[in-house]
């Protein structure tokens, strides 16, 4: 990439050497973009080294299947019996609600690295990888929260309607819409603890430890509790669509900015069925890139269950008038003047 800069600097010098002035400034202004441009190219290869060195270390070349294109690594490269039997239940329950295809759409390895900044799932390309951040896998209820959690974002993966070319994550944020997507990863999180501790006798591991259903419980508990009290977003002022993502997909790392919107979105699920739960995979086919928001007004008229999505709805702030062809209306509304307030909290809650 410096090469072509290079050339383009020699150029220059070719052009003001022939009195070619007026192209002088124009070329200027390519060579800094270009210049920037390979400055940014340089910061992301370098991100990705930090991403991909704890996998080369981990003996990537020795994964372990776990079935349906799922594997995974490990330091030492040797068998982890938690990791298996964990997944082994988890996927189980992935499958029932939102079927083997979008639970399997792509290879994905899962790997642990203790002390990285945050559990995190890494699309490329054609595959995916997911990094746990445990000291160790056999903190059985962390390893249940985090991995459900990124077995989420691999569903939506798999549903993104540019899955097939291997782009998700790749292009710029105008493809997904963070806030949305991250809640109802936390909400798993926290349904899938529940299910955990609720059929614990399904998991390999009971044997080992038959009462760990209790634990499972407590570290659910605590995660709940982490709440503020705090209303909805979508009760407050609505926000200008055009500041949605500025204000909110942007702040998806701090938990304690929608805590309140994670635990009302798990009540909502504990509340209904599997079946029910599995419509959520639909979210990206209402996607609005331009403005980044999820088309709540869209999404409801093509659901199955179009009173679930409506209350699904509530974990998006409450946006002002886009303007239509029909006229202006609020975006989580199937409605067509501004004058219609979305419904109260009581009317969404189950």
């Amino acid at each position: 990439m410096k090469k072509i800069v290079s050339l383009f600097s020699l150029l220059l010098v070719l052009l003001v050497s022939n009195n070619c002035y007026g192209e002088v400034e124009s070329l200027k202004e390519r060579i800094a973009q270009l210049e920037e441009r390979v400055a940014q190219l340089e910061a992301k290869i370098a991100a990705s080294s930090e991403i991909f060195t704890p996998i080369e270390r981990g003996h990537s070349d020795r994964m372990f299947p776990l079935g349906n294109n799922w594997y995974y690594s490990t330091s030492n490269g040797e068998r982890d019996e938690y990791i298996e039997e964990v997944f082994a239940a988890l996927f189980s329950e992935f499958i029932r609600i939102f079927g083997e295809e979008a639970m399997s759409h792509k290879p994905v390895t899962i790997y642990n690295v203790p002390g990285a900044a945050s559990p995190m799932a890494i699309p490329l390309g054609k595959t995916m990888r997911i990094r746990l951040v445990q000291n160790s896998t056999g903190f059985w209820a962390q390893l249940v929260y985090q991995l459900s959690h990124e077995m989420t974002h691999y569903m939506f993966f798999s549903y993104f309607p540019h899955a097939d070319q291997g782009n998700y994550g790749e292009v710029d944020d105008k493809e997904k819409s963070s806030w949305n997507e991250e809640i109802i990863c936390e909400a798993m999180s926290l349904y899938m603890l529940k299910y955990m501790s609720d059929n614990w006798e399904k998991c390999a591991l009971s044997k080992i430890n038959p009462a760990f259903n209790s634990a499972l419980k407590e570290y659910l508990d605590n995660e709940y509790k982490r709440t503020k009290n705090l209303p909805l977003k979508s009760e407050g002022d609505a926000v200008p669509f055009g500041d949605f993502h500025a204000r909110f997909n942007r702040t998806t790392n701090d938990l304690d900015n929608h805590i309140t919107e994670r635990n009302y979105l798990y009540d909502l699920f504990v509340s209904t069925n599997a079946e029910t739960i599995g419509e959520i995979g639909n979210m990206y086919k209402h996607y609005n890139k331009e403005y980044r928001y999820i088309d709540y007004a869209s999404w409801i008229k093509a659901a199955n269950n179009p009173d679930f999505i409506k209350k699904i709805s509530a974990i998006q702030p409450r946006l002002s008038c886009l303007p239509s062809t029909s006229g202006f209306r609020l975006l989580q509304e199937p409605v067509t003047t501004c004058n219609v307030s979305q419904p109260s909290i009581s009317s969404r809650t189950h």
